[in-house]
């Protein structure tokens, strides 16, 4: 009892030293009053502050509201302590969140820091239960860049990795390390890869909606400079894949953001946005439906990666239909 009583007089110390600061800053703006020796406007003076020459109505209420605010806060410090404490904590994190956080694993895009304008995908066949590396280094210039498929070992508590680099000429046995995290990987030769180093990029499963029935469909997004490319699979066999340009909304807007694809590609995402007032006028007297777009121009996704948010929960993307895509 003699804790919780000094934490609440603390708390109340506490809340009344920033109240009057704020009274103070507020009170500054008033023009100066006449004071009593002690410094402070004596009771007579406040009574008569609304009729004084030296006063108006405006000083008293600047006068008076750093007061009442100051007795509202002590108000809800006596009768509700814990609230001001209430306030400045955050949820705890979902339970689903943790799921999601607890289910990532070793797969996913990762970022070469000697190859900035490739990237690595490192993903595991849920059919055959291999894995395999994709790999690119970029286009530093206009020619295409080539793209290469190679098997890589994995040991059974899947943190240790042995990659097989000589089909471009170097080593056949590389060793690699998964970091504690599951956020990087470690070679001995002193490289280390990031995944998923966009924050948006990495291997998602579809985990709700059209898709969800089958459990050895994935979809892979990916920087495409300066935009994203998302990969389509829904058998597992990367030979089905299809491929579909998108757009990130701001990267200083994670841990949420918006992610757009371009599923009938740019070009008819630009001309159904461009789909003008006129045309749904004419279209609407022929009783024809005007084409499903938003100011995109493609389907918006929202991705999160808030692990308190109880509507989009981490590692997730989002999409108006509640199809729920989750990163792995």
């Amino acid at each position: 009892m003699i804790m919780n009583a000094t934490t609440t007089m603390w708390q109340f110390y506490t809340c009344f030293l920033a109240l009057v600061s704020f009274s103070g800053f507020v009170v500054s703006f008033a023009p100066p009053s006449t004071k009593t020796t002690a410094g402070c406007a004596s009771p007579t003076e406040l009574s008569m502050s609304s009729s004084s020459p030296s006063s108006s109505r405006r000083d008293l209420f600047q006068q008076t509201t750093g007061a009442a605010a100051i007795a509202l806060g002590a108000s809800i410090l006596i009768q509700h302590p814990r609230k001001v404490q209430a306030i400045s904590l955050q949820g705890p994190m979902t339970e689903q969140s943790a799921l999601n956080k607890a289910n990532e694993g070793y797969q996913g895009v990762y970022f070469d820091p000697n190859h900035p304008d490739g990237y690595r995908i490192i993903r595991t066949n849920s059919k055959t239960g291999k894995t395999t590396m994709t790999l690119s280094d970029g286009v530093p210039t206009q020619e295409e860049a080539k793209t290469y498929t190679a098997a890589v070992t994995v040991d059974g508590n899947n943190n240790a990795f042995v990659f097989d680099f000589s089909f471009k000429g170097g080593p056949k046995n590389l060793k690699a390390t998964l970091a504690d995290d599951k956020q990087s990987l470690a070679f001995e030769d002193g490289n280390i890869w990031t995944k998923n180093y966009y924050k948006y990029d990495g291997i998602y499963k579809v985990t709700s909606g059209p898709g969800s029935e089958n459990k050895d469909a994935y979809r892979v997004i990916r920087r495409n400079k300066p935009d994203i490319l998302l990969e389509v699979n829904d058998t597992g066999n990367p030979a089905d894949s299809k491929f579909v340009d998108g757009k990130v909304g701001s990267l200083f807007s994670i841990p949420t953001s918006q992610l757009t694809f371009y599923y009938n590609g740019k070009g008819a995402a630009q001309a159904a946005a461009s789909y003008s007032v006129m045309d749904a006028l004419y279209d609407f007297q022929r009783s024809k439906p005007p084409p499903t777009t938003n100011e995109y121009g493609g389907t918006v996704g929202q991705l999160s990666f808030q692990d308190r948010n109880t509507v989009f929960p981490y590692g997730t993307i989002t999409f108006p239909d509640k199809t729920v895509w989750t990163r792995i």
